[in-house]
C-alpha cells in the first residue's frame, strides 16, 4: 500500500499479489489497491478486473466503485463511470461528487 503512495506501482502490485493469495482473494482492500496501481500503470482492463472482483466480494466498497468508475471514464465509458461515481457517493465517499461534476453534469 505504502508503494501506491510512492509511485512504484509494479512493486505494489506484486505486494498486493502475494497478501490476496495469503488471504484467499478475500480482502477489498488489498484487491482495490492493486487495481488502483495498475490503474497508474494505465493497464485498465486489469484493473477492472481487480475492481470488479473486491465490489463481488463486498458490494458496499465505496472505493473499489470509485475507482472503477475513474477506469470506465479513462477508457471512454463515461456513462458507466458516472454510475460508479453515483454508487460511491451513495454509500458515502464523498470525494465522488468532485467527479460527478466534472464528468457527468452536461453543460
Amino acid at each position: 500500500i505504502l508503494k501506491v503512495g510512492l509511485r512504484y506501482y509494479q512493486g505494489a502490485i506484486n505486494d498486493c499479489t502475494k497478501a490476496i493469495k495469503l488471504s484467499s482473494g478475500n480482502d477489498t482492500r488489498v484487491l482495490a489497491f492493486r487495481g488502483v496501481a495498475k490503474y497508474n500503470l494505465k493497464d485498465y482492463e486489469a484493473a477492472l478486473v481487480d475492481f470488479n472482483k473486491a465490489i463481488v466480494v463486498d458490494v458496499r466498497n465505496y472505493w473499489a466503485f470509485y475507482h472503477r468508475g475513474r477506469t470506465k471514464v479513462a477508457m471512454g465509458n463515461i456513462r458507466q463511470g458516472c454510475k460508479d461515481f453515483r454508487i460511491a457517493l451513495k454509500r458515502g465517499f464523498s470525494d465522488a461528487q468532485a467527479l460527478i461534476e466534472i464528468h457527468c453534469t452536461k453543460p
